[in-house]
């Protein structure tokens, strides 16, 4: 392994720790490398061993090691959000469609009820209960929208793309 392969790979492994001691012990492994001169890179890279062995018993080591949520992120928390944000859409097209639904039977149950009263509180009760679903669906829209809004702005304080 060269010493750049060897360097690269190691400071991959110690990302998770402080970056005070990150460049210390690069240091170290930087100018370990510079006393073995170029043509005996490969040696100094053999006897030093595997990066993640070094990494692991560095941040065994290390009393400052970042905990797990401290770690730099990805992208996961904008596909959330941009999950939620389509299911907030669905919902409130699902929920438009009950309550107007709902509205029209209660409507239309009145006037059957002219013609006959049992068939008329039957469509009255339907129009209530389908009312009432576009009422719980209509408040699963708005808390999917609350939480997409609270990702994408823990997302902006953060500083944006991580």
């Amino acid at each position: 392994m060269t010493k750049n392969a060897f360097l690269s790979a190691l400071e991959k492994e110690l990302r998770t720790l402080p970056p005070e001691e990150r460049n210390d012990a690069m240091q170290y492994y930087k100018e370990y490398f510079e006393e073995a001169g170029p043509e005996q890179e490969e040696k100094a890279a053999r006897s030093l061993g595997s990066p993640k062995a070094i990494a692991a018993d560095l941040l065994a080591a290390s009393p400052n090691r970042q905990p797990f949520a401290q770690r730099p992120h990805t992208g996961g928390t904008v596909a959330a959000a941009c999950l939620l944000a389509f299911l907030a859409f669905v919902l409130a097209v699902c929920a438009a469609a009950l309550l107007l639904t709902g509205v029209c039977m209660a409507a239309v149950s009145i006037y059957a009820m002219t013609f006959s009263a049992g068939f008329g509180i039957i469509l009255l009760g339907a129009g209530l209960l389908i009312l009432g679903l576009g009422g719980i669906s209509a408040g699963g829209t708005a808390k999917t929208a609350g939480k997409c809004a609270g990702l994408f702005k823990r997302r902006a304080e953060k500083g944006g793309s991580q």
